[in-house]
């Protein structure tokens, strides 16, 4: 059974029952199937698109459950990335997956711009964390909630299926990208 299958059916059962537990409240099943659905709709408006590679830049919180989800199902590859990276850091990740959008927080959001400078991000930046007005290509998390849900069907893959590259430094200190597939995520 698909990852974000079984998430619906998790979230069916148990829909009043708490999901999330953060300094910002608690989130329930239903409403975190809610929040992934909506989050995913808007990142298919920013034409995000299976296969598409997405870099997420976020602590350990809600937003970064919600983002998770929403890009296994609508198929896209995560690329976690450490929040507290350094543009020299991020660069060379940049430069190897080529990817479509960047996700980020408010805190870390100058150096993905600058980096967006060098190397676009097809989709923009969509930043946790902030409100009010934002420099061209940037989005905010929350915007991205507003619009109607998707549905919450697992996208198909293309190849081998990858959902995850998992940066790690090794023992060379240089990191290197280890992809994951669905599958491996399920287990």
């Amino acid at each position: 059974m698909p990852i974000i299958s079984r998430l619906a059916e998790t979230c069916r059962l148990y829909a009043q029952r708490p999901a999330v537990v953060s300094n910002s409240g608690e989130i329930t099943y239903g409403d975190l199937q809610d929040l992934i659905n909506r989050f995913a709709a808007g990142i298919l408006k920013l034409g995000i698109k299976p296969g598409d590679r997405v870099i997420v830049a976020l602590e350990n919180s809600p937003e970064f459950i919600v983002a998770f989800y929403a890009l296994l199902q609508v198929g896209a590859v995560l690329v976690p990335v450490d929040p507290l990276y350094t543009v020299y850091e991020i660069g060379p990740l940049v430069r190897e997956t080529s990817p479509a959008l960047a996700i980020c927080s408010a805190a870390n959001m100058a150096a993905y711009l600058e980096v967006a400078g060098k190397w676009p991000f097809a989709g923009g930046i969509v930043v946790t964390g902030k409100s009010g007005a934002t420099p061209a290509g940037v989005h905010l998390f929350g915007d991205l909630l507003k619009g109607p849900p998707a549905g919450s069907r697992e996208a198909p893959r293309q190849g081998e299926g990858v959902a995850e590259i998992i940066y790690t430094p090794g023992n060379t200190g240089i990191p290197k990208g280890v992809m994951l597939t669905a599958q491996n995520l399920y287990s």
